[in-house]
């Protein structure tokens, strides 16, 4: 006798309902797409804890007749294609005919359904799989459909599902994305016999939404290209979380579950969006139905595109025009189907130019405020020659910065119009009045006496000791005018010794605060570039201890704060690990929190922390299943999301012991880099 046997066909069902039924909320994704293809006007679900107990799914659809309702409970059977080729022009949620089937060989199942001109409703009852019974029963025009028991029969499934709260939470989801993607339904969901979530008929799928996240303001965006529709509501870049658990994406209407779509949707908003966040919202895609193979998983909610380069390519282009977004200037910039990575490595000029991408700077803007001293600037002299000088003064001031002098190095002389620092050139940094001095009477002297200067300058001999007056003709001191440079000192004689200057302070020395949190500063060896935000962070992981619990500051106030219930019930399960993270978190109710501690930031990181988004982050943290170095360091983002200005002279010193938070550029290197620009 053969050892290769036919499966029975409930053992069949049973193994196909592990690749359909994964958790109750698989069921209620089935019976709610059911009930959306019978052209419901309202759906109900209900659950009792978390859908292990029971499911249940009402709704006002055509409903089935009797040999209907028997047939739907058989493997394959479907009234939603007939041919192979139907699959290219799918329009419903369902289509597979496999659903019904699977959920009722794992559960005690129970249909209830009556089409609106009958006189009577059909009642299907399956137990684990077991032949069907049927008979006629009374009901409203609809269709109803009862799970109880998921799993009974399969206690190895069963031990595997999560907390109630968990369960429940994916539920609701299921629920979420059927209302965002049918605004003209009614939902509602209730949980133990309380209604928790309904969702009202909207006047369209962006009010749906608004109407979802209605603590944010969304961003709505109708545009389309070709045959590739998009209509999105999207949240702003500051209330963009890690992970993309709040983007919710949908493709003819069908919730989908794509990291390049969600990519591309981080890379059109650009770099005001940073690295590894999602911004909150919904996005609808509407592609030909040749164009989606949704047949490429049990569950449909993974697709294929079929020119997948091309539909990201579409949606990157509409999305960041409709936000705005230019990532670099002076022309449009790559898209996500040409490069996955949400930071592009460089600008992509147009694709006609086929030259250098445009730069940031025009022609000689650094050369014009870094060459020149204040209150000068170049111009075109007679004959047509470079090099003259513009007595206008500028419109305004050309080193608003005061970075002249440190980029020049620690001893290099100042540059002014008529050459390196000398005789004719004022050493002592006195301030111009804005006319450009030129050789000849200077500090309130006569031209005669001007003329006799330049005599007895060119007859004194090397090493002579005469002063100012003497060289500008006899003026004395107190022919200086009131608000004029003061005189240059006499030259110093051969052999004499420099005098010692006064010692510049130890350390590196902030020049100024660009953006708030970009510093620059002067080290003596070079430019230093400080991103203070990752220096605020870097001396905050420092500061605390390696293997030890964070040390936590406690809040005047504690700050409440409403989550979902999946986070919800991390909270619960997970309140040992968030106090050692230095939060401590009590429940006021079934998802309200408050939080009483948080973790403490580096002593000279000031303003109030964000009690809110360091819990959010520690939550995403351990859902990720995150180590110990990665939770810390998404708990000091959190803590620290900008630094402040007023912290920058007291974090600029600690600088160059942080090599991630700060750049060092040379003066050569510098000087260099504005030539070329």
């Amino acid at each position: 006798m053969g050892r290769i046997r036919l499966l029975d066909d409930a053992l069949v069902d049973q193994i196909a309902a592990g690749e359909v039924v994964e958790r109750p909320a698989s069921v209620v994704k089935e019976l709610v797409e059911n009930a959306l293809d019978a052209e419901a006007g309202a759906i109900t679900v209900e659950m009792v804890e978390g859908g292990r107990e029971r499911i249940r799914v009402v709704d006002d659809g055509v409903g089935m007749d009797r040999e209907d309702a028997l047939m739907c409970v058989r493997r394959h059977a479907t009234s939603k294609l007939r041919r192979f080729e139907d699959l290219g022009t799918l329009r419903t949620m369902g289509f597979r005919g496999e659903a019904l089937a699977s959920i009722a060989s794992v559960s005690r199942f129970r249909l209830l359904t009556r089409q609106r001109e009958a006189v009577a409703a059909t009642e299907v009852r399956v137990e684990g799989g077991a032949a069907p019974v049927v008979r006629d029963a009374g009901a409203p025009p609809g269709t109803t459909v009862e799970v109880d028991e998921l799993f009974f029969n399969v206690p190895a499934r069963r031990k595997f599902l999560r907390a109630r709260q968990t369960e429940s939470h994916h539920i609701a989801e299921t629920v979420l994305k059927a209302a965002l993607a049918h605004p003209q339904i009614r939902f509602a969901l209730t949980s133990n016999g309380r209604r928790i979530r309904e969702y009202l008929p909207a006047l369209g799928r962006l009010a749906r939404a608004q109407a979802v996240f209605d603590d944010q303001k969304l961003v709505p965006i109708e545009a389309s290209q070709d045959d590739v529709g998009v209509v999105a509501a999207l949240g702003p870049p500051e209330r963009a979380r890690s992970g993309a658990r709040h983007l919710y994406l949908f493709v003819n209407d069908r919730p989908v579950i794509d990291r390049a779509l969600a990519r591309a949707i981080a890379f059109s908003y650009g770099d005001r969006l940073a690295k590894g966040k999602y911004p909150a919202g919904v996005l609808f895609l509407s592609l030909p139905p040749g164009e989606v193979d949704v047949n490429a998983h049990p569950q449909k909610t993974e697709i294929r595109f079929a020119r997948a380069s091309r539909v990201l390519d579409a949606v990157t282009r509409l999305l960041t025009r409709e936000l705005g977004t230019r990532r670099w200037a002076g022309g449009i910039e790559g898209t996500a189907a040409e490069s996955s990575v949400r930071p592009a490595a460089k600008p992509a000029g147009p694709a006609s130019s086929g030259g250098p991408a445009p730069s940031l700077r025009r022609d000689g803007f650094w050369s014009e405020r870094l060459a020149a001293g204040p209150g000068t600037r170049t111009s075109t002299g007679a004959g047509g020659k470079k090099g003259g000088v513009d007595p206008t003064p500028p419109a305004a001031p050309s080193d608003p910065w005061g970075l002249g002098s440190a980029l020049a190095g620690p001893t290099a002389p100042e540059a002014t119009p008529e050459g390196p620092a000398g005789e004719d050139s004022p050493r002592d940094g006195a301030p111009r009045d804005g006319a450009v001095r030129e050789k000849g009477p200077r500090y309130g002297a006569s031209a005669a006496g001007s003329a006799g200067g330049e005599a007895a300058r060119a007859d004194a001999p090397i090493g002579d000791s005469a002063g100012p007056a003497a060289r500008s003709g006899g003026a004395s001191s107190e022919s200086v005018p009131r608000g004029s440079a003061p005189p240059a000192e006499a030259p110093r004689p051969l052999g004499t010794p420099a005098p010692e200057r006064a010692p510049e302070p130890a350390g590196p020395r902030l020049l100024a605060c660009l953006d708030g949190d970009l510093w620059l500063g002067n080290d003596g060896a070079g430019l230093l570039v400080v991103d203070g935000t990752r220096l605020a962070r870097a001396l905050t992981l420092a500061a605390w201890p390696d293997e030890a619990a964070l040390p936590s500051r406690r809040l005047l106030f504690p700050a409440r704060v409403d989550l979902d219930a999946e986070d919800a019930a991390r909270v619960e399960s997970e309140r040992d690990v968030l106090e050692a993270l230095g939060l401590e978190v009590t429940a006021v109710g079934p998802t309200t929190f408050a939080i009483h501690t948080v973790p403490r930031a580096h002593p000279q990181v000031g303003g109030e922390p964000p009690a809110e988004a360091v819990l959010r982050a520690a939550l995403g943290a351990l859902a990720a299943d995150a180590d110990a170095p990665a939770r810390r360091a998404a708990i000091a983002a959190a803590l620290v999301p900008r630094a402040r200005s007023e912290d920058a002279a007291a974090l600029f010193p600690a600088a160059p012991a942080h090599p991630e938070a700060h750049r060092r550029t040379g003066y050569d290197e510098l000087r260099a880099g504005f030539d070329e620009a």
